[in-house]
């Protein structure tokens, strides 16, 4: 074979060789691709699993989500419920309130903490939530009392929480929750608790077990913090928590029909219990978020009569609902036309 090559032409021998270092490098580009394409889907995978975040920075993004079945928005659980209900769309109309305690910040003998923090609540009741966050940081730089810093922590917590960073808002709340108990401030204790619930039924999940663990701590926070929100002792705080603990039941998965009327139960006693402070002509933008809450989750298991009723009591205030009145028309059109 070897003499057969040597006896060709120069000219031959630079066509076969070139030949084969062709087919040669051919081969290795397939190799490699076939590899990468190996590699991508074994990361494709393992993205579809993992939830990743940053937290780089304090203005860095923080909740950065891998896959396609990333979930930002709450959901009820229809799996077990089949034909039940008229299936609606669950929505939220001002549902999940922040809680905004403030301590005795307003009031603070330091008088940089007292000028920072005031224009930290400047900046936040016009939306600007970073400019917020800075305030507060430094005012947190400043002050050493751990009763108000717990409440610095929070403040900085609901800026982030309004920006949609669940996961960063948790850090300063579950750090505002550490200085409240060191100072043994109960009320901070229960709003820090609270307004974590809030970010573990916000926060985004890369599976749906993982869904339903986060709405499984949001329960057991909203229920800590109701140990300490007495409704005769903190009535607003009481009733916005009862608020968001029903949802939070509306949308605990359920893994049979007997657990989702369990939920569904639950849900129902604590929009009741809000509807207790929330009345009507005191409170009527919370009363209006209650009273639909109450007539989506009665549609919901096809309870048509009450849901009517409360779907129209949350209608009859709709210039509190800019943004959801419309929806709740057309629901309320189809609850009550098969009344």
């Amino acid at each position: 074979m070897i003499e057969c090559f040597k006896n060709l032409s120069e000219a031959w021998q630079t066509a076969i060789f070139g030949a084969a270092v062709a087919v040669a490098l051919a081969f290795i580009g397939a190799l490699a691709a076939f590899l990468k394409w190996i590699f991508r889907k074994k990361g494709q995978s393992e993205s579809s699993k993992v939830l990743q975040t940053t937290t780089k920075g304090p203005e860095s993004p923080v909740q950065t989500a891998s896959g396609s079945v990333i979930t930002q928005n709450p959901e009820i659980d229809r799996s077990h419920r089949e034909g039940a209900g008229i299936n609606i769309e669950r929505i939220e109309p001002g549902a999940i309130l922040v809680i905004n305690y403030v301590d005795g910040l307003p009031d603070t003998p330091l008088p940089d903490v007292k000028k920072r923090f005031e224009k930290g609540r400047e900046h936040y009741n016009k939306h600007e939530y970073k400019n917020a966050v800075h305030q507060f940081t430094l005012c947190l730089d400043i002050e050493n009392d751990p009763e108000k810093r717990g409440a610095l922590n929070l403040q900085i917590g609901n800026c982030y929480y309004q920006m949609r960073r669940y996961i960063k808002a948790s850090e300063f709340y579950s750090a505002g929750l550490r200085e409240a108990r060191k100072a043994n401030d109960r009320q901070g204790q229960a709003s820090n608790l609270a307004s974590l619930a809030n970010t573990y039924l916000q926060r985004p999940a890369s599976t749906g077990l993982a869904r339903g663990e986060n709405v499984r701590q949001a329960v057991q926070h909203y229920e800590s913090a109701l140990l300490i929100f007495k409704k005769d002792e903190y009535p607003v705080q009481y009733a916005t928590t009862q608020n968001n603990l029903g949802n939070a039941y509306t949308y605990l998965p359920s893994a049979t029909p007997q657990q989702r009327a369990e939920n569904v139960r639950n849900a129902i006693e604590c929009y009741k219990a809000a509807l207790q402070i929330r009345k009507k002509d005191e409170y009527p933008q919370d009363y209006c978020s209650t009273a639909a809450n109450m007539g989506l989750i009665l549609a919901d298991i096809d309870d048509r009569k009450n849901a009517c009723f409360w779907l129209k009591e949350s209608y009859s205030l709709r210039q509190f609902l800019p943004d959801q009145g419309k929806r709740i028309e057309d629901i309320m059109n189809r609850v009550c036309s098969q009344e």
